[in-house]
């Protein structure tokens, strides 16, 4: 067999697709700025301060069932429709930076570990999981021993590049100590020293025998380094790696799934936005009203040609009536089957349902027994 290249001889031990494929996303997730951006924790809590205010509103119209004055103040209105607008921009800015973000990072893993070209964000995740849980498996019981370690990616990525860096320099080491002990063995030959020639073979055995352990150790990984103010083993290193990892899926599922909360959010504050301007609220007001004027206009029509009828066949005798009263029949016949297909009050009963929804999402202090908005259509 020839021999090991520096590039095998640095993953000794290690299942190479999967190790490289979580520090290659350790590596594109290693910026705090970059991990923050998919975070939309502070999005959500805008989120949720918002929706406290609107139920304090809501609280405030239903504790003032009987009162004459409005409970809420329009400057209270005012302030709400502001956090509104605030909260809006700052979901759309978070969201825009995740994605923008999350997109980078799948770009940066695309290919690393065995995969193929851009994947979405929880696929990602699926397989930085699959990986990380491969490396689990060469820690004694699964976790080696559940000792407590930061999971932070820079301090994983330092933690790798000391033990690779000591991992390239070992073998260089281990050989120039070799080649000493072998000149001093030459030299204690050349110069008949026999009371030294004990100690220089036993030093040359000694470096021997720990150059050629180096590759079972590294196996292993059981090799040590000193870094931190410890000692450190490879297991100690791939522990690390894990733990980072294992906060890097976390990171990337939590990120999907608070995705579609903040989408979702985003269009209810932006229904609510383009509501706060009075042409939009009026508009679907404007819905039901026509409905109103259609609909009592055609029955309007629809009761005007009943009464024709039952006049014209009140004078039935009269031949000169009989042309009429078959007009007015199927008049009211298809009035009668316009009503029955266009069915006003469903539509209208719909529209009210719409308005209350709106309102009562949106604007809760309009549902305010005393206020216009109940006193109108509705």
């Amino acid at each position: 067999a020839g021999s090991e290249s520096e590039s095998d001889s640095l993953l000794r031990g290690l299942p190479e697709r999967a190790w490289k494929k979580v520090v290659g996303v350790l590596e594109a997730l290693s910026s705090r700025k970059l991990r923050s951006a998919l975070s939309l924790g502070e999005a959500l809590g805008g989120v949720s301060s918002f929706r406290d205010r609107q139920k304090s509103l809501q609280q405030k119209v239903r504790s003032a069932v009987a009162s004459q004055h409005p409970p809420v103040s329009q400057q209270e209105s005012d302030d709400r429709d502001r956090q509104r607008e605030e909260t809006l921009r700052l979901l759309e800015s978070s969201l825009q930076q995740g994605k923008a973000t999350a997109q980078a990072v799948c770009q940066q893993t695309a290919g690393g570990g065995g995969d193929a070209g851009l994947v979405p964000v929880l696929t990602l995740a699926d397989r930085v999981e699959d990986s990380v849980t491969e490396l689990e498996r060469l820690l004694p019981g699964g976790d080696g021993g559940g000792e407590t370690v930061s999971r932070r990616p820079e301090f994983a990525l330092l933690l790798v590049k000391s033990w690779q860096s000591r991992r390239a320099n070992r073998e260089e080491v281990h050989s120039s100590r070799v080649t000493r002990a072998s000149r001093n063995l030459q030299k204690a030959l050349e110069e008949e020293s026999l009371a030294r020639l004990p100690a220089v073979c036993e030093e040359l055995e000694v470096v021997s025998w720990e150059k050629r352990d180096v590759p079972r150790r590294e196996r292993a990984l059981e090799d040590f380094f000193h870094e931190f103010g410890r000692r450190w083993v490879g297991k100690d290193v791939v522990r690390v790696v894990v733990g980072a990892g294992q906060g890097v899926v976390k990171l990337l599922r939590d990120f999907d799934e608070q995705k579609k909360e903040v989408g979702a959010a985003a269009e209810e504050l932006r229904a609510g936005v383009a509501l706060a301007r009075p042409e939009k609220l009026q508009q679907e007001r404007r819905r039901l009203a026509e409905l109103h004027e259609v609909y009592q206009s055609e029955h309007k029509q629809l009761l005007s040609t009943k009464s024709k009828l039952e006049n014209a066949e009140e004078q039935h005798p009269y031949p000169e009536m009989q042309a009429e009263i078959e007009r007015l029949r199927k008049e009211l016949q298809e009035l009668r089957q316009r009503e029955r297909e266009n069915d006003y009050a469903a539509a209208i009963a719909r529209q009210r349902a719409v308005l209350l929804s709106l309102a009562s999402l949106h604007f809760p202090e309009l549902l305010w027994e005393g206020g216009d908005f109940l006193r109108r259509e509705l």
